[in-house]
């Protein structure tokens, strides 16, 4: 008897479900709150008037490092897959979300006082953290450098400023605003010819 006794408990125990997290709930225990910063690979804050440099991408642009640290967003809950083309090639593959939740970050370099820009470009992804703690790296603030670079031929840097908003799948809006100066010279991919 104590065997037919025993399986049942262990059927029941067997299909006891995790209870489901409320994410919006858990993200509003705390003050939501986004800090922009720079770096590929890890955080890396921004001084006011920081000297930063433009990066030649694989495409031919150019574009500045951004990151984010946020608080209190949900962050999402799932990764970014591969999505192929299926052309005969094998196919570009660029990143979609897949999963439930997954923000909308956008970046925007602007140059004040210049009518260039403002750049902006928008990116959905998931943020790796909790909602306590959360960020997202590497990503490309494009710029038309050589755009700006042929506006102003003979300085080195110019002030810039670089913007993010973030949006969860709660509707929270978050934003900050960093000042650097924008190098100019020594910059892979630009380059200047004497006449």
């Amino acid at each position: 008897m104590k065997p037919l006794f025993l399986v049942p408990m262990i059927f029941a125990t067997a299909c006891t479900k995790e209870p489901e997290v409320d994410h919006c709930l858990e993200a509003s225990a705390h003050t939501a709150a986004v800090t922009l910063g720079t770096g590929q690979g890890s955080f890396e804050t921004i001084e006011e008037g920081q000297l930063l440099k433009p990066y030649w991408g694989p495409q031919g642009g150019h574009h500045i490092w951004a990151s984010l640290q946020a608080v209190g967003l949900n962050p999402g809950q799932g990764e970014m897959v591969p999505e192929h083309t299926g052309m005969l090639d094998g196919g570009y593959s660029s990143l979609i979300a897949d999963g439930n939740d997954p923000v909308l970050v956008t970046v925007e370099v602007s140059i004040p006082g210049h009518e260039l820009g403002p750049y902006q470009g928008s990116y959905t992804n998931f943020l790796s953290g909790n909602e306590a703690a959360s960020e997202l790296l590497g990503l490309t603030a494009i710029i038309s450098l050589y755009d700006i670079v042929e506006e102003f031929p003979d300085l080195e840097s110019i002030p810039a400023s670089l913007w993010i908003s973030v949006v969860d799948g709660c509707g929270t809006v978050v934003t900050d605003r960093k000042n650097f100066e924008m190098q100019l010279t020594d910059v892979e991919g630009i380059y200047s010819y004497d006449d």
